[in-house]
């Protein structure tokens, strides 16, 4: 990885270089492994995937707007085809499991901690952005969300308060 990016990096994850660096090696090897490919395949939509996994391992979490302004796509085009539909940060999906996989009670664990509207934007944004590409994961994420609603609706006739 050049100097630069790994000080930028650093910097943006406050992180040693040597932290970005191993981030970098482990992000690699892993992808090289996983993808069956040699570094001297590697395009450069596979570095850029790279950089964005090590960005992962870092913490450093790329807004859906700056990942858009870098992408210098149509807005159609990108949301429909190249917008990555995880958000581990707001659902809470653990590394290995997909979301869909998850119960109930960890969306209402969620709900209690985070606040209901959080929680039912990032399934909304689920339903929305895999309306065309997985039909499945967008009707798993209506079906929750409505589930969750009625769940809240029931807490909130106790306590007003609840969930916000």
């Amino acid at each position: 990885m050049p100097d630069n990016v790994v000080i930028g990096l650093a910097n943006k994850s406050g992180k040693s270089v040597d932290v970005v660096e191993k981030a970098w090696e482990d992000a690699t090897k892993d992808y090289l492994d996983k993808n069956g490919k040699k570094k001297d395949d590697l395009t450069g939509k596979d570095w850029g995937i790279l950089v964005g996994i090590t960005k992962n391992k870092l913490g450093i979490k790329e807004s859906v707007l700056e990942a858009y302004l870098k992408s210098k796509k149509s807005a159609k085009m990108f949301f429909e085809v190249d917008t990555p539909i995880e958000n581990p940060g707001i659902l809470g999906v653990p590394e290995g499991k997909s979301v869909d996989s998850l119960p109930q009670d960890h969306f209402q664990k969620l709900i209690v901690s985070k606040g209901w509207d959080e929680i039912s934007k990032a399934l909304m944004n689920l339903v929305r952005f895999n309306k065309n590409k997985d039909t499945k994961l967008s009707n798993w994420a209506d079906s929750m969300q409505a589930s969750l609603s009625d769940w809240v609706d029931e807490k909130r006739k106790s306590n007003s308060n609840f969930g916000k």
